[in-house]
């Protein structure tokens, strides 16, 4: 027989692909989606695996596989949290850019009432790193992959001013960087993307930084943070995380491209929140 019982309820969603896009030159056309995910309504587990996808050699790899699970019956305080991980294994992006491994991962907390989620990128990692044939070398942000506790004990995570704090700090030195070229078009860039995090923030919860802090290599290549400029090819922009008050996504790699192929495409982006009732 049917409980009413009362009991509180969590509205959850989560989604994660390992690869997509649009490309709008010098045909537009879609970069089919290689092993998208969704979490049931009601929460629950599924992961999609995909073996050897190759689209007009303009991307590949290996094998990629996502998953995305939740939990809301073991948390003991009528929170939820999500687990979302997408990976792509021996990328390559038109023989510019390419990797051995690449996994972008997040950790969700939805309390049970409303209130802020909380996110961790714990487990995010690029492995194998090439730039136009040159080894990279990419450091995280320290403090978004947290490992320490609460004093109740609890995994710590962050909420959305926290990285709000982090992206500021981010956003004042990629500007500075731009800045420094004297070239107009490139700031002006900048600026619209990323100019509003270093003021106070105003209106709706948003933040928005990137779980990678810095990179290096010796390729003949312009380098602003997070962000890569890359003659003939385009931009690449690694390891974007946008949280709010009750979402987050992360973005592993998007590609703006800007040569005789125009358009755009990303590689392990996943996202997910939720709210609890009142």
């Amino acid at each position: 027989m049917q409980s009413y019982k009362p009991s509180r309820v969590i509205y959850l969603h989560g989604d994660a692909t390992a690869i997509g896009g649009r490309l709008q030159t010098p045909v537009e056309k879609f970069v089919p989606t290689v092993a998208p995910v969704s979490l049931p309504g009601v929460g629950g587990f599924t992961t999609v695996r995909s073996e050897g996808f190759r689209f007009e050699e303009i991307v590949s790899c290996s094998a990629a596989y996502t998953r995305v699970e939740s939990d809301h019956h073991n948390t003991g305080d009528g929170s939820a949290s999500i687990l979302l991980t997408s990976v792509v294994e021996n990328i390559n992006l038109l023989e510019v850019f390419s990797a051995t491994r690449i996994v972008s991962q997040l950790t969700i907390g939805v309390p049970a009432e409303r209130g802020d989620i909380e996110v961790s990128s714990l487990g995010t990692t690029y492995e194998g790193v090439r730039i136009a044939g040159y080894p990279a070398h990419l450091e995280m942000t320290q403090g978004l992959q947290c490992l320490d506790r609460t004093p109740e004990g609890r995994s710590r995570s962050l909420t959305w001013s926290e990285v709000r704090a982090v992206g500021r700090n981010q956003a004042q030195a990629l500007l500075s960087s731009f800045k420094d070229r004297n070239e107009s078009d490139a700031y002006q860039w900048a600026e619209s993307k990323y100019g509003w995090l270093t003021t106070e923030p105003s209106g709706a919860a948003s933040s928005l930084c990137s779980v990678v802090g810095s990179v290096k290599t010796a390729a003949p290549v312009r380098i602003h943070g997070h962000v890569i400029e890359i003659p003939h090819f385009g931009r690449i922009t690694l390891g974007e995380l946008v949280v709010t008050n009750d979402h987050v996504r992360l973005v592993g790699v998007r590609a703006d491209l800007g040569c005789t192929i125009g358009g755009r495409i990303t590689i392990c982006c996943e996202g997910g929140g939720g709210v609890g009732e009142n």
